[in-house]
């Protein structure tokens, strides 16, 4: 995964727009005051005008199906987890809530298959981001955020 703008982390926040909403058509997922978004067209709208983002570059970054298989969505999640959830809403993060927040996130080409161990795996590596025994890093190939253990 790419990683996202402010304005695009504040966007997935403030809506609940992600790839499974638009994947599996749960437009109800992201009604929430002030934003009542209920099909694409008032998805590109609501992104360009309330959060100066363009969807169609967002969704590439999100729901790219060339980057879905494990390795991908393990540093995926990783990266979910850490900018979504502080360290301390990390630790106290039930597993199988988690596993469907990832799902919710972005089932299709996504966290479908995953188990609760797998959440666990992604949930201890953004705590050792969060510790300083792990750390981000951009990708210079193909741009996509990757973690690794500092020496």
């Amino acid at each position: 995964m790419k990683k996202l703008t402010n304005q695009e982390i504040e966007f997935i926040k403030k809506t609940g727009f992600t790839p499974t909403v638009f994947q599996c058509n749960e437009w109800d997922r992201t009604n929430k005051a002030p934003y009542y978004i209920n099909n694409i067209d008032e998805a590109h709208y609501v992104a360009i005008d309330y959060f100066n983002i363009n969807l169609i570059e967002f969704m590439g970054k999100t729901a790219n199906i060339n980057m879905c298989d494990k390795i991908n969505l393990d540093y995926e999640a990783t990266y979910l987890f850490y900018t979504f959830f502080s360290k301390e809403e990390l630790l106290d993060l039930d597993t199988s809530w988690a596993l469907k927040w990832l799902q919710d996130f972005k089932y299709y080409f996504g966290y479908r298959k995953w188990t609760e161990k797998d959440v666990e795996l992604a949930i201890q590596d953004a705590l050792e981001i969060y510790g300083g025994s792990r750390e981000f890093y951009e990708c210079q190939e193909d741009g996509e955020v990757w973690n690794r253990v500092i020496n």
